[in-house]
């Protein structure tokens, strides 16, 4: 509160922050990670453990966090200027080099056992070993360029189960569509559906494409052979049934 000038001491008020929304026991069952910014605007990964009293911050950086990866203990995660790993208790910090930013926004991706991580700037989608066996590899190149026709850009890398294979979306002038991408040699296969909703490997090595929306997509559930992407896909669910979200 405030005295209001050339006022009787009239008081003006503020508002404070909200207070942030208590929890009952029980109601997580597991750990909750999200992007927020700490006391310093800067954000972070936070994690809101299962039982806990509060949330707290797992990354410290100076600069805000873009995106991040969960897995195995530790978060990865890209900002505008580096791409980086450190342990859930903010331990076992790594950084692996300068990204370069400004057009596309970085993406990032863990394997299950937090080995490799995958990622993306304005350059490509490369990957890179976080025990230093391997250096950061450009996979593919983006194709950035002023046709509508040809420009491809090549985001959100999802690895397979058996760590050969980058699921990806495919931004395109305008809309996205699907690919995977082959670690071994940096071939794009593209998917015949868009990337507008569920987009995820399943435990058999195929992929789930689900959307509930008809904009660039169609509604439904289905299931995709990379193998074999010509192949008619096999339906989960029809477009009668717009599917948000599926595991």
């Amino acid at each position: 509160g405030r005295i209001v000038p050339s006022t009787a001491g009239t008081l003006a008020f503020d508002w404070a922050p909200l207070p942030l929304p208590e929890l009952p026991e029980g109601v997580l069952p597991a750990p909750l990670y999200y992007l927020a910014r700490d006391d310093a605007g800067i954000a972070q990964v936070w994690e809101l453990a299962a039982g806990a009293p509060a949330p707290r911050p797992v990354t410290a950086g100076s600069q805000p966090v873009v995106d991040y990866a969960v897995a195995a203990g530790r978060v990865a995660y890209v900002t505008h200027t580096e791409v980086g790993i450190v342990a859930l208790d903010g331990s076992a910090a790594q950084a692996f080099g300068a990204l370069t930013t400004g057009r596309v926004r970085p993406t990032i991706g863990l394997n299950a056992d937090a080995s490799q991580i995958a990622y993306s700037d304005d350059r490509g989608l490369w990957t890179v070993s976080v025990g230093g066996s391997q250096q950061p590899r450009l996979i593919v190149s983006h194709v950035l360029t002023d046709d509508p026709a040809t420009l491809r850009v090549y985001m959100q890398p999802r690895w397979n189960a058996d760590e050969t294979a980058l699921l990806i979306t495919i931004g395109l002038y305008e809309g996205s569509m699907l690919g995977v991408v082959s670690l071994a040699d940096g071939a794009v296969t593209v998917l015949p559906m868009s990337a507008a909703g569920v987009t995820r490997w399943t435990a058999d090595g195929r992929i789930a494409i689900g959307s509930p929306t008809v904009i660039y997509a169609t509604p439904g559930l289905y299931l995709l052979d990379p193998a074999a992407p010509d192949a008619e896909p096999v339906t989960l669910a029809g477009p009668d049934t717009p599917v948000l979200d599926a595991r």
